[in-house]
């Protein structure tokens, strides 16, 4: 009996064995070799202020309107650990965060990173520019006319679509936030590399069993902070009701700067 493996079994073999060396290793952005990765679980929770978000309740923005939630839908692209050094770890994918109504307002991405130790996460609140106008029809999810976030107007997606009602005199009236367009993709950066103020570890699981968390928290409230040129963002003005484009949506931008930090 020839002791000489199959041509098939072989290539599979091979095949095998480069598929573990592959998932094994990884490379930051400056093309030095991480160690092998380990499971991460992204959570987003919603806050007003502080507070968790409650599905129903009534709340009240700086300029005193009243107000109730009834959709966050958001992408995330772009991901990115940062090591002590500044380098940044990507973690690929595109992912949509669709809260759904009456339920917790946390919802996670799970993916996996090199094991080692961070400072800090960077990501946008956006669809990378060369999908963002890619024909929605040949789309599949999270993309595509199926994702509710597709501008039939506009070419491209909404980014971050917030929508609810307020009072306006003692009638129930709908507004809504859809921030989209190339120029205005959110770039979140949780990362700090000065202080001790933001650092975490990817525990090799072999070690370590179980999910590294990292709890990233929403202020929905950031987004009616202020009005342009300083005014407040008054609701019960039909300007400030849809705010999709023009000086509005511009303003809105500059409030959500802010608007996400880590736990």
């Amino acid at each position: 009996m020839s002791n000489t493996l199959p041509r098939a079994y072989r290539t599979l073999l091979i095949a095998l064995i480069s598929q573990n060396i592959a998932q094994a290793t990884s490379w930051s952005k400056d093309g030095t070799s991480r160690a092998s990765s380990a499971p991460l679980q992204l959570r987003f929770n919603l806050k007003m202020g502080t507070e968790a978000l409650e599905w129903g309740k009534t709340y009240s923005t700086p300029a005193g309107n009243p107000i109730t939630l009834e959709m966050v839908k958001f992408y995330v692209s772009n991901a990115a650990l940062v090591d002590a050094n500044g380098n940044e770890v990507a973690l690929e994918g595109l992912w949509l965060l669709n809260f759904p109504k009456n339920q917790a307002p946390t919802l996670s991405i799970q993916t996996n990173a090199p094991v080692g130790d961070y400072k800090g996460l960077r990501f946008s609140v956006g669809v990378p520019r060369a999908l963002n106008h890619a024909d929605p029809q040949e789309a599949k999810l999270p993309l595509g006319f199926d994702s509710g976030m597709f501008w039939s107007w506009n070419p491209g997606y909404i980014f971050y679509r917030l929508e609810g009602f307020t009072q306006v005199a003692g009638k129930r009236t709908p507004f809504l936030l859809h921030l989209g367009g190339d120029a205005y993709a959110l770039e979140v950066n949780l990362s700090d590399l000065i202080t001790n103020k933001i650092r975490f570890k990817i525990a090799d699981t072999r070690a370590d069993p179980g999910n590294t968390i990292l709890k990233i928290n929403l202020n929905i409230a950031a987004a009616f902070d202020k009005g342009p040129n300083g005014g407040p963002w008054d609701l019960s003005k039909r300007e400030f009701q849809t705010m999709d484009s023009g000086k509005n949506i511009g303003q809105a931008y500059v409030n959500m700067q802010n608007a996400f930090k880590l736990e």
